[in-house]
């Protein structure tokens, strides 16, 4: 009959929890970024074959020079996709490797067409009336228009998207590569891109194309719509230089590492010609991405961030266009974990985020992207909303902040690109205007104001730069021990000073060398203040912005507690007991009833309960005494033991890291049939309803199932008869004798001294691929599955006539064996021996002993592997047992 009839449904709700959503990609391409030193056309060809299937693995397009990025692509007809990027991650060559993936461009609300002005750079609204939402870059312009650096850098803005740069508002902006001569098919200057004059197209590997696009067209005239040319509109920057990178408008991952390839090695070659080549590029602005994608699937995309960052680019992303929290829902690329990308949600001219995404950690700040005006078209202007149009403002204040006329600063741009990178990304977040709307929903809680971060350059301007520390951030490495970190652009020592909240006097400590200061004397459960500063030539330290910390030890629940339950009816619980919490409450309750059981105070961070009921759940408590109610308390479900040695011990771990390939597909055992499928390499049957009387031989079968193909696995079956909680030798009841792909049956005997009740039986089978291995009881390995059942073992049925003194029923296992055989006598009379032998196939007897013992460990290692005949005599010359019995080793 079929048992347990719900364990397919079980092995379906199992195998929906452990498959994460896969977000869309291009069938058969990955991304692959190669180690420095390594020959991918090798590595590839080493990879070509995976468990004997050719996966049609061939080396792609190089999408990015400088790392050292692929793309590689397979035959997803011919092998699982995840189990193609799993051998490619783990090759010694590689050091990251994911999906192509898709990517999408940020949707456009509707426009409304009764805004016609641009209200953003200085807000009139369509009442006419100044609210300050706008981001004052009407006041920045009285100081700087963009343009160019205080010494002269032509300053660029990268869009990776096309638009029509033809537009007559932006042409005079649009930035072109001088040192190249358009459609000669040479790389004039030798910067790895041929007839780059106008920009790049991925797709086309040229330039053309780049000056197509309706969407990037209303992207650029927020950037940079020429300004003062008595035409249209203006950017938020009247001068910068805009370069334009496409392709198929940016479809999928291999087009976006192509693209930000291309400002990156024009970065790199400015600064390494001292400007002589490539292009003074400050920012990128990508107003598309993936919504609720899980920047963790995307290495390659997000670890170019940082590599942008080393150069000096900021790179700024349009979040969604949807009123979700992206900490959560997740977002590609706003929620990067880098520095160098800056999210940027969309506000209205209230100052209020109404379609948009949020994030406390995800998305740092709001620009005005609802019904803002921009240039559209061939020659034409209008209003529109989105994400998309607030990132690219940002980007072009970014620019617009380079353009301050600050000497200092642009020759810190020269000399350190990425402390520069650091600091405009400081001056930006810390200008931000605070909007109640955006508090606690954004990192700064605050929509970019141009003109407050070009002041904050300029109060820090002069000839010997002297910036405060920013970046200021810390970390609780334990009570109140605080560890504190800043970045800075200035050499020297720098002062770290505190206080508690509301006090005027600071202590100060000075920081002679390096960018951290670990603190361990603060008190507990109190509001500090803290700055860094740095200490120049002349004058007292520069101060940065305060960070403001509420120490541990406050009166709170532990964060953990560890419940070991002890016996039938007792359990102890430990925890980390906080110093300043003078004692903690432990309660507890059967679980569904109410109400909770005071057990005691605790001036030590252990407990015990007892009077507890065997098997049985319970629901633990731990709070502080310092606070009434229950709402500040640590929680646990427990199930106290007398279960059963299959619910009560603690077996050790057994799992097949990776089941992909093989599992274990039914596992039948007496007369019933166990259909589990692939449980992700390890499952474990409770309510199995197996039950197995003492003496008693049962048939067992375990049957592997596979993916694609069939390969050699190794199967053991072992079953604890004694309840000890380990899996002895002895207890081992059927093994492979080599790796193969059938089933695995056999005869297993019940042993007369095994002990009576729940008990558990372990089935592990392990891949060993065309090489010789087994597999253990306690074991992690590469590919495989493990499962455990309970079982039950109960009293024999066998009449007094099977068990009568001297004879017994006689049980031999395992059988196959490796070497060691347990051969049991219930019904041995100990003062007369029992002969066992063993006979080779032809009836000649190659072994021999006697039985004193009830329980006996035979060692027949001396035999070669193969098939034999074994039988018991008594001491009147009966023939008592026999069978056939196979030597595996």
């Amino acid at each position: 009959m079929k048992a347990f009839t719900y364990l397919a449904a079980l092995w379906l709700s199992l195998t929906v929890v452990n498959v994460e959503a896969q977000m869309a990609h291009e069938p058969g391409e990955l991304l692959v970024q190669f180690k420095t030193g390594t020959n991918p056309i090798q590595t590839v060809d080493r990879l070509k074959t995976l468990r004997g299937i050719d996966t049609g693995l061939e080396l792609g397009t190089l999408l990015s020079v400088p790392m050292n990025i692929y793309l590689v692509k397979f035959n997803e007809n011919f092998v699982n996709e995840d189990a193609i990027l799993k051998s490619v991650r783990s090759d010694r060559d590689v050091s990251i490797a994911q999906f192509n993936h898709y990517v999408y461009q940020r949707s456009t609300l509707p426009n409304d067409p009764q805004v016609s002005t641009q209200w953003h750079h200085e807000n009139t609204g369509q009442s006419g009336g100044d609210n300050d939402a706008d981001i004052d870059t009407d006041l920045a312009w009285d100081i700087t228009t963009g343009g160019t650096t205080a010494l002269g850098d032509t300053i660029v803005v990268c869009v990776i998207e096309g638009g029509n740069l033809n537009h007559p508002d932006l042409q005079g902006n649009a930035w072109v590569n001088h040192l190249e001569i358009p459609g000669n098919d040479i790389d004039d200057d030798e910067n790895g891109f041929v007839d780059d004059y106008l920009g790049w197209n991925v797709a086309s590997q040229n330039d053309q194309g780049v000056l197509q696009g309706g969407h990037g067209t209303q992207v650029m005239g927020m950037i940079g719509a020429k300004g003062d040319n008595q035409l249209g509109v203006v950017g938020a920057n009247w001068d910068v230089k805009i370069m334009s990178v496409a392709g198929e408008n940016i479809s999928n991952e291999a087009s976006v590492v192509s693209a930000y390839s291309y400002p990156l090695i024009m970065r790199q070659l400015y600064d390494a010609t001292n400007g002589d080549k490539g292009a003074f590029v400050v920012a990128t602005n990508a107003s598309w991405g993936i919504d609720n994608g899980n920047v963790n699937d995307v290495p390659v995309w997000m670890a170019y961030y940082d590599t942008l960052g080393k150069y000096g680019i900021l790179n700024c992303g349009a979040t969604a266009n949807n009123n979700v929290n992206i900490d959560v829902v997740g977002d590609i690329p706003t929620a990067a974990p880098s520095d160098y990308m800056i999210s940027v949600t969309a506000t209205n001219d209230n100052d209020v985020r109404t379609f948009s995404g949020y994030g406390a950690t995800t998305v740092d700040l709001g620009a005005p992207g609802e019904d803002v005006f921009t240039t559209s078209g061939t020659q034409n202007y209008s209003s529109t909303s989105g994400t998309s149009f607030a990132s690219p403002l940002t980007a072009g204040i970014i620019a617009l902040l380079y353009s301050a006329p600050c000497e200092t600063l642009a020759q810190l741009a020269h000399e350190n690109p990425q402390g520069a990178a650091d600091y405009i990304r400081f001056a930006l977040f810390e200008g931000v205007d605070q909007v109640p709307n955006l508090i606690g929903q954004t990192v700064t809680g605050g929509r970019v104001n141009a003109f407050n971060s070009l002041m904050i350059l300029m109060q820090n301007c002069g000839e010997d730069l002297c910036l405060a520390p920013f970046s200021f951030n810390y970390t609780l490495e334990e009570d109140t021990v605080y560890t504190f970190t800043w970045n800075s652009v200035n050499e020297g020592s720098s002062n770290v000073r505190y206080r508690i909240e509301g006090e005027e006097e600071w202590t100060v400590e000075t920081i002679l060398d390096g960018n951290s200061f670990t603190i361990s004397d603060l008190l507990y459960c109190t509001n500090y203040e803290f700055q860094v500063g740095a200490i120049c030539a002349e004058g007292d330290p520069v101060y940065g912005v305060s960070q403001n910390i509420l120490t541990e030890g406050c009166c709170v629940a532990p964060e953990s507690v560890l419940v070991d339950v002890i016996t039938e009816s007792s359990v102890e619980l430990t925890w980390d007991f906080s110093l300043s919490i003078e004692a903690y409450d432990v309660y507890y309750r059967l679980q569904g009833t109410n109400p909770w059981i005071f057990v005691g105070n605790y001036t030590i961070g252990v407990a015990l309960i007892e009077g507890l009921d065997a098997c049985s759940y319970y629901e633990v408590l731990t709070k502080p005494s310092c606070v009434e109610g229950f709402e500040e308390a640590f929680t646990e479900t427990i199930r106290t033991k007398g279960c059963g040695a299959c619910l009560d011990n603690q077996y050790c771990e057994n799992i097949g890291e990776d089941s992909f390939w093989e599992f274990i597909e039914s596992v039948d055992i007496a007369d019933l049939s166990f259909e589990s499928g692939n449980n992700g390499g390890y499952a474990f049957f409770e309510d199995t309803g197996i039950e197995l009387e003492v003496l008693g031989e049962y048939p067992l079968t375990v049957t592997p199932g596979f993916t694609f193909g069939a390969y050699n696995e190794f199967i053991r079956v072992w079953i604890d008869f004694n309840h000890d909680g380990t899996y002895s030798q002895s207890e081992m009841v059927i093994s492979s004798s080599s790796g193969s792909s059938q089933a695995l049956s056999g005869d297993i005997t019940i042993p007369g001294d095994a002990t009576l009740g729940l008990t558990r039986m372990r089935v592990a089978m392990k891949y060993i691929g065309n090489g010789s291995g087994t597999v253990g009881a306690c074991e992690v390995f590469d590919e495989g599955e493990t499962e455990d059942y309970c079982l039950v073992l109960v009293e024999s049925t066998l009449s007094s006539a099977d068990v009568r003194a001297g004879e017994g029923a006689i049980s031999v296992y395992p059988n196959p064996s490796e070497g060691l055989l347990n051969v049991n006598l219930p019904g041995l009379n100990t003062t007369s021996p029992v002969i066992f032998s063993v006979y080779d196939v032809t009836g000649k007897l190659v072994w021999q002993t006697a039985l004193v013992n009830v329980t006996n460990v035979l060692d027949l290692s001396s035999l070669e592997s193969g098939v034999y005949m074994f039988s018991t005599v008594d001491r009147s010359g009966e023939v008592q047992s026999a069978g056939k019995l196979v030597l595996s080793k």
